[in-house]
């Protein structure tokens, strides 16, 4: 035994690798190899040591359903977005899609859902960092993806539609705003004050008033106006996603995505 070790070894001395070794035996609860303990202090922790060995595995054990099962609430609502905004999604294929069917009314209906996942997925991962770092099964999809999605469609239909119409976009973007920024401060990446590249410049804009025309609904006001009211929505939030793609290697999704049958419910592994 070596002066400052509380183990014995049948009489023989041990030296700190035995000391390591032993302590990693008692924390994962298996033989110590011949090593015991020959003081209070030491008997005393070794229980705490094998204690706290139980209580870590206990932990993991139902550490990582809670994750599964958060991560698999994401990633189903994350995969309807498929059929109604395309792979990768975009705001324009969402609320064109959706005004063409509904109007404004059905827009409005859709995006009220997605009030309670922006809020869950606000809570989930910032009680649990690490599922930002979860990816996606699913080609071109990704959860802030998702996010910014419904954050465009829903800046875009606060400021296209008719006042008092929409009201519960509203309500979707404030949440899913206050999603965005709040975990953009826990992974401390500060937002910027202008994007490197311009995601919806002004031909990309018009384009998608044109297009929002011809599907049939009503605008609440001229382009011109239109565009500079959307643009104090982006403001709010677009600093926040750039910085947070940038951290999680996340790619934003497009205001204005092609029709093409590229959208992964049209497609196999084998076309």
């Amino acid at each position: 035994m070596v002066d400052g070790s509380h183990l014995a070894a049948g009489g023989r001395a041990v030296d700190f690798g035995h000391d390591l070794y032993y302590s990693a035996a008692t924390l994962v609860a298996s033989s110590p190899g011949g090593l015991g303990s020959h003081t209070t202090l030491a008997r005393a922790l070794q229980v705490l040591e094998a204690a706290t060995g139980l209580a870590v595995l206990t932990i993991v054990i139902s550490y990582l359903p809670s994750l599964y099962q958060a991560c698999s609430r994401r990633e189903t609502t994350v995969s309807q977005l498929d059929a109604r905004a395309g792979s990768p999604p975009s705001a324009r294929r969402l609320v064109v899609r959706a005004a063409t069917r509904a109007g404004w009314a059905g827009v409005n209906d859709y995006l009220r859902e997605w009030e309670e996942w922006s809020a869950e997925l606000m809570e989930t991962h910032l009680s649990y960092p690490t599922l930002a770092y979860f990816r996606s099964q699913h080609v071109n999809q990704n959860w802030l993806a998702a996010l910014c999605t419904i954050l465009d469609a829903t800046a875009l239909v606060v400021t296209a539609a008719p006042e008092g119409t929409v009201e519960e976009a509203r309500f979707t973007f404030a949440i899913s705003r206050h999603a965005i920024a709040y975990l953009a401060y826990t992974f401390r990446v500060a937002p910027v004050a202008v994007a490197a590249q311009d995601r919806l410049p002004a031909a990309d804009f018009e384009a998608l008033i044109a297009e929002l025309r011809g599907s049939g609904v009503e605008l609440g006001d001229e382009p011109d106006v239109l565009r500079e009211r959307l643009e104090r929505f982006r403001v709010l939030r677009e600093p926040y996603a750039v910085v947070l793609s940038e951290r999680l290697e996340l790619a934003l999704p497009p205001w204005l995505a092609p029709e093409s049958p590229t959208d992964n419910w049209c497609t196999t592994a084998w076309h």
